[in-house]
């Protein structure tokens, strides 16, 4: 079934509602035609169920990784998306493929204990279990709807994942987590991409999209300094030798690095590929496995 060239334009007219550029609301449509295509629609329902789709996308500003149910991460992950849970990011894929790449190529270590704190979608914990061999992954996230998603996930791309190692995931606040019990007593890593966003920013049209305080959930995105000192106290309880966060810029950057103990961490920052400081990295002072983190650091704190 081929949709008329005037309906065509009249489903991009209501994606550009969105202010989308001309040539992506195309794209989006197109990708939203090939979504509705495959799920086998009996024919007299395609054009309702693009119509559907296109009006809750241009109206309503639901993200398009909810309407088409996924969201490709790293070179063959696909992570699937739901309401209440986070949208994994370019940026977060982006600095956990550098990361991935260092540690295979630079880490002298027989196997890897990591934590995903905040795990979300498990999309993090999917990629570095897919990256590097011989490593054990624990994905925690306070939410269940969350862990639930990342079970199905870990199910989903069981294949594209292969036997590495191990993944498990779990219910926890990582604020009241305890080595030994509710994540491992010894970590050599830990990772995460825990809520940075500042309630200024948050409701500000600006900073953040109507889709995503609409749609996405507001407890995996508000937070501030509180998380990362949190997640440093872990490292420590752990003796991990090594953290790696995604941050929101040059100055949470700044107000991070004051909670954090330069006797204890050698500290680093990466930006992503618009040039925005989107990572930061800590190695434990002790630590010489761990130091080729610091080939990433675009600026040493």
């Amino acid at each position: 079934m081929k949709i008329s060239s005037s309906v065509f334009w009249n489903r991009c007219l209501s994606l550009l509602r969105i202010s989308l550029e001309p040539s992506e609301a195309v794209t989006e449509l197109n990708w939203i035609a090939k979504h509705v295509y495959q799920a086998s629609s009996p024919l007299s329902l395609i054009d309702k169920k693009i119509e559907r789709m296109c009006f809750l996308r241009g109206a309503k500003h639901m993200p398009l990784q909810y309407l088409l149910g996924s969201q490709p991460f790293g070179s063959s992950l696909d992570i699937k998306c739901q309401p209440g849970v986070l949208i994994p990011r370019w940026e977060t894929e982006e600095w956990a493929i550098k990361i991935c790449r260092e540690i295979k190529t630079g880490v002298p270590l027989s196997s890897i204990k990591i934590a995903d704190l905040c795990t979300g979608s498990g999309c993090l914990a999917l990629i570095f279990s897919q990256h590097l061999e011989n490593c054990e992954v624990s994905g925690i996230d306070i939410s269940l709807t969350a862990i639930r998603l990342a079970q199905e996930n870990l199910v989903r791309n069981a294949r594209s994942v292969g036997s590495h190692g191990s993944i498990s995931f779990s219910e926890g606040d990582i604020f009241e987590l305890i080595p030994g019990k509710t994540l491992p007593k010894q970590l050599d890593l830990i990772v995460s991409n825990p809520p940075y966003v500042s309630e200024c920013e948050y409701n500000s049209n600006y900073h953040t999209e109507l889709s995503v305080r609409r749609y996405e959930p507001r407890l995996a995105l508000v937070g501030g300094v509180e998380f990362y000192q949190q997640i440093f106290n872990i490292a420590e309880l752990t003796n991990s030798q090594a953290v790696v966060c995604e941050i929101g810029g040059q100055e949470q950057l700044n107000e991070m690095a004051k909670v954090v103990s330069r006797t204890n961490w050698i500290l680093g920052a990466m930006c992503d590929s618009h040039e925005v400081v989107r990572t930061v990295i800590g190695i434990r002072r002790t630590s010489v496995d761990w130091l080729v983190l610091s080939n990433l650091f675009d600026l040493e704190i």
